[in-house]
């Protein structure tokens, strides 16, 4: 089963990202909004970076990710395609790979405004997410 896949909806974009736990569910969520975003597999794993996100829920955990990822993208100006995620206790530390958006070499696709609660789902059970973005 692919980790994620994409779906249109209205003017909006969205993906599904599944998973057998919720670290995974949410790598596969961040891997699939970055490939929104360009062709990940353009992406090298150069440099790391650390993520840290606190919630109460664990649909706050990702909502607050890919957030959290989307304001790296655009403040750092570096893409990612490595996603290393543990979850305990409400809090979200990861480690992201990636390298500088180089418009030579990486193709973006479109541009995420934002990560929205409109239609998010999670369900650990089924092992999937739901996630739309505003572009």
């Amino acid at each position: 089963m692919p980790g994620y896949e994409v779906f249109e909806h209205t003017a909006d974009v969205g993906i599904r990202a599944f998973g057998k736990t919720l670290p995974e569910i949410l790598e596969n969520a961040a891997l699939g909004m970055m490939n929104v975003i360009c062709d990940v597999n353009s992406v090298e794993p150069a440099e790391m970076r650390k993520v840290l996100v606190d919630a109460d829920t664990d649909e706050r955990i990702l909502y607050a990710w890919l957030a959290e990822l989307l304001y790296m993208v655009d403040t750092e100006n570096m893409l990612y395609s490595k996603f290393q995620v543990v979850v305990a206790d409400g809090k979200l530390k990861a480690k992201i790979w990636g390298e500088p958006i180089d418009l030579t070499k990486h193709k973006i696709k479109m541009e995420i405004k934002a990560v929205t609660w409109h239609m998010l789902k999670l369900d650990l059970n089924e092992g999937k997410a739901q996630i739309l973005f505003d572009i």
